[in-house]
């Protein structure tokens, strides 16, 4: 099939998506180790995919991933999408579709994280005051 108006030729969703949640992992990874600057990493590594069609599905990925580790990974998730928005990365209409994905299938998260309403919330939150 053919690619949507801005998504890449590069990758299909299922091949962004699974480098995607190689990059989330890598960066939560990093985030408790202490080493290196995992936003930076995260960043490169993002820009490098050139899927920027896809990006809302990044945020996505990023949300998802930290509600199923620590309340303070949302904090961090969050700052990741901060980083990548002040970085110009991640455009803002991109994470309002990102989260609104989050909101249109809080039930079926729900299913896996109990608190996940809460935790969408929280994020949506965070993000609007810090700009993003």
């Amino acid at each position: 099939s053919t690619p949507s108006a801005g998504r890449s030729q590069h990758h299909t969703l299922s091949e962004f998506q699974s480098a995607s949640k190689a990059i989330v992992k890598g960066y939560f990874s990093s985030m408790k180790s202490g080493t290196s600057p995992a936003a930076a990493e995260a960043a490169r590594s993002l820009k490098a995919l050139d899927c920027s069609g896809y990006h809302d599905e990044f945020v996505v990925i990023v949300v998802r991933a930290a509600m199923d580790l620590t309340e303070e990974d949302l904090a961090a998730g969050v700052n990741l999408l901060v980083l990548l928005r002040k970085a110009e990365i991640l455009m803002e209409s991109q994470i309002s579709r990102g989260f609104e994905k989050l909101v249109l299938t809080w039930q079926d998260i729900q299913l896996d994280v109990p608190k996940a309403p809460t935790y969408i919330l929280r994020c949506i939150d965070a993000a609007i005051r810090d700009n993003c």
